[in-house]
């Protein structure tokens, strides 16, 4: 049932036309939102059309999707659905090794997160998403097995990001007509993955806070399992005696009395388990040595004497047998305290903890927080395990109804996007991690920078922000489409930005290069009066570093780093020629570098045994630089197949061409380093003299260290956009 209960492709979501370029009419848009409906833009016109189609009777993985789905059945004819299949996969972006789990949500943020995954996420990114439809309506369609299902699959892929999602109550169950009123999803999913939900401000300085005194973050780890939100609980409709009943596996049941009803009234019976407390205890003291700051775990054990003193009791076995000594060398502390004593001290602090609460009191107190820093819609929530094997994150906030209903009547809105946005960030950052692909952690990073810049150096901002500045005139504040368009072209700066930076390192060690290259010749020209080989192979190694700088400017401006869509074929081609054109010119400079030092070397010792092993070195250094820059040269047979990938064409692996190379700098260079050294030694100089010149030759090792990564940085990570 696992694959039946996956809604439609990611190729069907990507092609849908974006949902917050018009307001619908309210019979059109809750057929899109709670159905899944397909619907695209017109090429003709700027408004949209929209094609509501029923949930398909069978829905199936994204992986199987493309090959049964028709344009009649998503409403997308032929030339639209090639144009819109095209914008969403092609480009070059950046891999993440291993799949994400997407659990989408309802109203407000459900807009909002396809928003979100069209223009923030499937442009930069090559990822797997797998999907599950977590809104109400299928919830209900499913008997709320697609939760379940979805936090297996959160289980089984590692990493899990979930939008927004509605908790039914008796309102909600006449509105959608339910089957029942099903229970919180963010519980099933919690009890089922376990772990605990951690909770972290989004800090922009241009946000006042509400505490002004919290300076510091306050995170909150709220206990993801049981307690109230998976208590059985009832209405006692008349008199009679409440009893607890616990049956051992191996024994006579005991029976404790609760209450004598002496009318009608209610009844809640919660529980826990110490597993699920120990790995609460151990993610908190985690995530406080993680970040550097106190914990202190908060509950009401002075009434539940045996319920909150279990949590109280298990936490400091924990941190005396565990932590302790790492919290110690970290000049941290752990200490329990009363929940409403914590609170107080939560006020009046500067901020700077790690809160433990159970699972109510963490829901309560993280809303509490977030509001005090400045908004419900800059809070993170994000659930993990003490192994690392499950992670989820999502918003803090709920579906945002209000601005839903706003939005279902042709009004513009203001929804904060921010947490949504973050709830993606930090599941990629997880994903990032876990898989040690750094380049998808820094472009979360490079996401989440975006956002907080756009308010707090652009001064852009949703309507709550801006009332948290005190500012209520219509000019303060921009609607949800008009942020994210700010977040997009933000990011794409930064991310252009980042290009300039290696454009101005390039020209700052060309400028070097060619200073010291001046100032060698000047010497040697005017005071020696004679000059060597080694002195214009060096001058062709500049040549060619001249060469290489030319290369890297014109990647740069034909859309080096860029997003694919915004770049037209011809562009393309003219950044990938010099690419090619770089890498032959590169792999020289470094060779005839080399090759110089060498000759250096024959012409500063005369040893004749030193003088032939130089030579070997010298052929060997030669050799291996042809076959670098010829192999480099002909990756591709014919060669036009290195820019034109539609001209059919045979290429060296990269990572093998790349590898050997890495390996041959490596040798060459550790060689070079050392060759000098026994000479060095032996000259006739003073101790300090001779110690000062051995540490300029070994400065060459820094050479050494920069070569050995070559394999995944250097022209071979350019490469990888072919």
């Amino acid at each position: 049932m696992m694959n039946s209960l996956r809604l439609h492709s990611a190729s069907v979501r990507r092609a849908v036309a974006s949902p917050l370029s018009a307001p619908l009419s309210s019979s059109a848009y809750r057929s899109i939102s709670c159905s899944s409906s397909s619907y695209i833009s017109s090429s003709s016109s700027s408004s949209f059309s929209t094609a509501a189609t029923p949930r398909a009777q069978r829905p199936l993985a994204s992986s199987q999707l493309p090959r049964i789905v028709s344009p009649r059945q998503t409403g997308i004819y032929p030339l639209q659905w090639t144009q819109a299949r095209t914008m969403a996969t092609e480009g070059p972006k950046i891999k993440v090794k291993n799949p994400v789990v997407e659990l989408d949500g309802d109203e407000m943020t459900r807009i909002i997160w396809q928003e979100i995954r069209e223009k923030l996420i499937l442009p930069y990114l090559d990822i797997d998403l797998k999907y599950y439809d977590l809104g109400l309506e299928y919830r209900d369609q499913t008997d709320d097995q697609v939760t379940v299902e979805a936090a297996e699959a959160i289980k089984k892929y590692g990493v899990g990001v979930k939008c927004a999602t509605i908790t039914p109550d008796e309102a909600r169950v006449e509105e959608f007509k339910l089957k029942k009123m099903w229970l919180s999803p963010n519980g099933t999913i919690r009890n089922i993955l376990g772990g605990t939900v951690f909770r972290e401000p989004i800090i922009i300085p241009r946000v006042p806070r509400l505490v002004p005194g919290w300076t510091k973050p306050i995170i909150i780890g709220r206990h993801a399992f049981g307690d109230q939100y998976r208590a059985t609980d009832r209405v006692i409709p008349g008199p009679g005696k409440l009893e607890l009943v616990y049956t051992p596996v191996n024994g006579e049941p005991e029976t404790v009395k609760v209450y004598d009803f002496q009318g009608g009234g209610v009844t809640q019976t919660q529980y826990n388990t110490d597993e699920s407390i120990q790995g609460f205890a151990h993610a908190s003291f985690q995530m406080a040595l993680l970040k550097g700051l106190p914990l202190y775990m908060s509950t009401k054990n002075t009434i539940l004497k045996k319920y909150d003193g279990r949590f109280k009791d298990i936490f400091q076995e924990i941190y005396e047998s565990t932590y302790k000594k790492d919290f110690e060398a970290k000049n941290i502390w752990y200490e329990h305290r009363l929940i409403d004593d914590m609170v107080a001290q939560m006020i009046k602090s500067e901020g700077g903890f790690v809160m433990a609460l159970k699972n109510y009191d963490g829901d309560v107190q993280s809303d509490i927080v977030a509001q005090g820093f400045g908004s419900l819609g800059l809070m993170t929530s994000t659930l993990t395990t003490p192994s690392g094997e499950a992670f989820e994150s999502e918003a803090a906030h709920g579906t945002v109804t209000r601005h839903y209903r706003e939005r279902q009547k042709g009004r513009e809105t203001s929804t904060n996007p921010i947490a949504s946005i973050f709830a993606w960030t930090r599941g990629l950052v997880q994903r990032g991690k876990l898989d040690e692909t750094p380049d998808v952690v820094a472009f979360a990073e490079e996401l989440e920078r975006a956002c907080i810049e756009v308010v707090n150096d652009e001064g852009i901002m949703t309507k709550d922000l801006a009332l948290a500045c005190g500012r209520k005139d219509r000019d303060a504040w921009v609607t949800t489409k008009e942020y994210m368009a700010a977040v997009e072209r933000r990011l794409k700066t930064n991310l252009k930005s980042r290009l300039m930076y290696v454009v101005s390192v390039a020209v700052t060690f060309l400028a070097v290069s060619i200073v010291i290259v001046i100032l060698r010749l000047y010497t040697r020209l005017y005071f020696v009066r004679t000059a060597g080989w080694d002195d214009l192979v060096i001058v062709f190694a500049l040549l060619s570093e001249i060469a290489l700088f030319v290369c890297i400017i014109i990647e740069v401006r034909h859309g080096l780093g860029q997003s694919m869509h915004s770049l037209s074929l011809e562009t393309v081609e003219s950044q990938l020629k010099a690419l090619w054109a770089s890498v032959p010119l590169y792999n020289l400079s470094l060779n005839l570098t080399k090759a110089s030092m060498v000759l250096l070397y024959l012409r500063l010792f005369p040893l004749r045994t030193y003088q032939i092993i130089l030579y070997t070195v010298l052929i060997f250094v030669i050799i291996t630089g042809l076959w670098m820059v010829f192999a480099s040269f002909f990756m591709c047979i014919p060669i036009r197949g290195a820019w034109d990938i539609s001209s059919p064409h045979n290429c060296i692996p990269k990572e093998v061409l790349w590898s050997l190379n890495a390996a041959l700098q490596i040798i060459t260079d550790m060689t070079i380093v050392i060759l000098p050294m026994p000479l060095l030694a032996k000259l006739q100089l003073p101790r300090k003299q001779k110690i000062a010149l051995i540490l300029v030759f070994a400065l060459g090792t820094f050479g050494c260290a920069n070569t050995t990564p070559q394999p995944q940085t250097g022209p071979s990570s350019k490469a990888a956009s072919q």
